[in-house]
């Protein structure tokens, strides 16, 4: 039977961020409670991997109520994705008191061996400075906004082939032909949607390292993905219909800026 590796993250009542060998997969927004379970078999590497856990609570100190986990887990792919089953790896589980420093930072090790992961465009990728790379990436990133407002599914795909085809062989069910379809949804605003995408502007992109350097995170000053449409709150922005986002992480390939994930 397949065994799936997730990284497992709850939090409420604080500002939350989980990252993966320092990627950021997920965040909670302050005020809510966030429960989700990740798949995360395209960003484990042989040996050594580590989870990160970030926070600032909603109120300081943190909360009678407020509460964090990060877990990293294997599980049957029929098992429940309960928090204290499966084969734990490793898990970040603090007691929220008024003696926890704020902001709160934690990391765990797992060392898994040769039996998970293998290297990946993203961790073959050479060190790429924002700073220094500035002109290239705002030029980069001002030709993929341009494809997103103008709803170019071939030309984004092209930019996105090497994240695309990594997780159709992490995960064969779910053929490359199936993940492109899906793509392409990403640029559908639905029935009664209204296509609004956020204009490029190069003096308010975002460019957030991570990867240890590796990759570029592409975000707005909201902290959202820079390549989005219109949102009536920057918190909730699914709730806005017709809202779409596509995140993408920058790194070199051949020479090149593409999506590597």
């Amino acid at each position: 039977m397949e065994t799936i590796v997730y990284l497992q993250f709850f939090s409420v009542a604080a500002r939350s961020e989980a990252r993966i060998n320092d990627i950021p997969l997920v965040r909670a927004h302050p005020g809510e409670q966030s429960t989700m379970n990740i798949p995360v078999r395209q960003y484990l590497l042989p040996g050594r991997n580590v989870i990160e856990l970030r926070a600032q609570p909603d109120a300081q100190p943190f909360a009678a109520g407020a509460a964090l986990i990060l877990r990293l887990a294997e599980f049957a792919e029929d098992d429940w994705l309960e928090f204290d089953a499966g084969q734990e790896f490793a898990a970040i589980r603090p007691v929220l008191d008024a003696a926890v420093p704020v902001p709160f930072a934690a990391g765990a090790v797992a060392d898994l061996g040769p039996g998970h992961g293998r290297p990946w465009a993203w961790s073959q990728a050479p060190v790429l400075n924002p700073s220094e790379h500035r002109g290239a990436l705002d030029a980069y990133v001002g030709q993929l906004s341009d494809m997103f407002a103008a709803r170019d599914a071939e030309g984004l795909l092209a930019q996105a082939a090497v994240p695309l085809s990594e997780d159709a062989a992490a995960y064969p069910r779910v053929p490359l032909a199936a993940r492109q379809a899906n793509f392409r949804q990403i640029l559908d605003p639905g029935p009664g949607g209204v296509w609004q995408p956020q204009p490029f502007d190069a003096r308010r992109v975002v460019y957030r390292a991570a990867a240890g350097g590796r990759l570029v995170e592409v975000l707005g000053p909201d902290g959202l993905p820079y390549l989005r449409t219109w949102t009536a709150d920057p918190l909730r922005p699914f709730e806005t219909e017709g809202y779409s986002e596509l995140r993408a992480f920058i790194g070199i390939r051949d020479g090149r800026l593409a999506i590597l994930r």
